[in-house]
């Protein structure tokens, strides 16, 4: 018997392909990896054609990144232009995979005041050409290189000065993450080692000596 969870999901990701045209396999690998990692109390509550053109939104917004750059936006959806409206404003993300950005987002958005009510965060493998161009999705596990794709859907729409420094706060943040990450292997490295050269002095010495 098929899971009915499994089923919904798939439903999804087949009406959000019926949606565009010559849809390539990389689309259907980010819907179906970004739609799973939907809450269930927003794909029941969503209509599925504004949800179809969410997730083609982020596809289209996550298509181009070079080396490490952080592809950023900080807005208010419409019908209109976007294809789907949202409660309040929305951030999205897509950088690369690293400890602590999730809780650094968070964290700093309710320093900011906002609450957020909604957030999809799905960890992809990817492959990209030399132009940034993304080529192929993958299970994050194994892949080459790991990206974060973050939607922060918040309690209010904000005004457009309040969008910029939105923006500025999240990047400065974003940054602050990077900086601490790029420290973190190398100290965990010399962890490591000071443990690996504790270990081994021990083996030489007595408890008396130690």
């Amino acid at each position: 018997m098929s899971d009915p969870t499994d089923d919904r999901l798939q439903s999804i990701v087949d009406q959000i392909c019926r949606s565009a045209d010559d849809v390539p396999p990389l689309v259907k690998a980010f819907a179906r990896a970004y739609v799973q990692r939907i809450p269930d109390h927003y794909l029941l509550r969503s209509d599925r054609d504004q949800l179809c053109a969410h997730v083609l939104g982020m596809v289209e917004f996550a298509a181009n990144r070079r080396g490490h750059e952080v592809l950023l936006r900080v807005y208010n959806p419409t019908l209109a232009e976007d294809g789907y409206t949202a409660q309040g404003s929305v951030v999205d993300i897509v950088t690369t995979d690293a400890p602590f950005l999730i809780d650094s987002m968070t964290m700093s958005l309710t320093a900011g005041g906002y609450t957020v009510e909604n957030l999809v965060h799905p960890v992809v493998g990817v492959v990209r050409d030399s132009d940034g161009t993304l080529t192929e999705i993958m299970p994050a596990r194994g892949a080459p290189a790991r990206e974060s794709v973050q939607h922060y859907e918040l309690n209010r729409r904000l005004s457009e000065t309040e969008l910029a420094d939105l923006e500025e706060s999240t990047r400065r943040v974003l940054r602050d993450v990077q900086r601490t990450t790029d420290d973190f292997e190398p100290m965990q490295g010399a962890v490591y080692r000071m443990m690996k050269i504790a270990r081994e002095g021990a083996a030489r010495y007595s408890a008396a000596e130690i």
